[in-house]
């Protein structure tokens, strides 16, 4: 699904990440929820910070993924 969203070039809306985001922490999918928060990112949405956060919160994450979703927590709050 995300990556249908990239390829038309179409910005999900932030309940919609919000609801991918609680699939992705009940199916213990911690690639897809990264994959979630940098899509998030890479179109700027300001639900970003959130979303890394949540994720950093919920999901047993590698240290890799923890690093990339600390970085957008952090962008996102300090252009904010």
């Amino acid at each position: 699904m995300l990556k249908l969203f990239k390829s038309k070039n179409r910005v999900p809306k932030e309940p919609l990440l919000e609801d991918f985001l609680s699939v992705c922490c009940s199916d213990g999918s911690s690639q897809r929820a990264v994959e979630l928060v940098q899509l998030s990112a890479a179109f700027c949405l300001s639900a970003t910070p959130k979303l890394a956060k949540r994720t950093l919160a919920e999901l047993d994450l590698t240290e890799e993924q923890r690093a990339v979703l600390s970085e957008l927590e952090s962008t996102g709050e300090s252009s904010g």
